[in-house]
């Protein structure tokens, strides 16, 4: 079965999101742009994505995305 782990990290280096072991492409598993259960400020956030195939091919993607409110 396909399956993702995803990173989020602040411009710091803390991790304020993880997500392991889940499908892919499903926004349910996303991230909300919550820090602790607390809506996070506007930011520059470093996102890490592992996602592995049906087939066991491994994809890794990393890079940035803005949170705008």
């Amino acid at each position: 079965n396909a399956s993702a782990v995803v990173r989020i990290y602040n411009r710091w280096g803390n991790l304020v999101f993880e997500r392991v072991n889940f499908a892919p492409n499903d926004p349910a598993y996303g991230w909300n742009g919550k820090v602790k259960g607390v809506a996070a400020a506007p930011d520059v956030f470093v996102y890490i994505a592992e996602v592995t195939c049906d087939n066991g091919t491994v994809y890794f993607h990393k890079g940035n995305t803005t949170l705008l409110k």
